[in-house]
């Protein structure tokens, strides 16, 4: 990937799993510090970072299954009443 005039890019674009350990502080030292240098001077993985940003703070997809609720016809055991 070329950099646009007057930008010098540093390192290759980090991968989105290294761009997720980043963004919650979870990396360190030389790691870290190379993701935060390449994140100063390449507007493709600022862009990355606002859009993984945006999905973390959405939640889980909408097509992911949640799990079900009780059904509310049926009592559950601490429910029923004994006789």
């Amino acid at each position: 990937m070329d950099a646009p005039a007057g930008q010098l890019l540093i390192g290759p674009c980090p991968s989105d799993d290294d761009i997720l350990a980043y963004l919650p502080g979870e990396l360190s030292g030389p790691m870290a510090d190379s993701i935060a240098a390449h994140l100063a001077t390449c507007p493709i993985c600022q862009s990355r970072v606002s859009t993984l940003r945006q999905r973390l703070s959405d939640g889980p997809p909408a097509d992911r299954p949640t799990e079900a609720a009780p059904v509310a016809d049926e009592p559950s055991g601490s429910d029923r009443q004994t006789v």
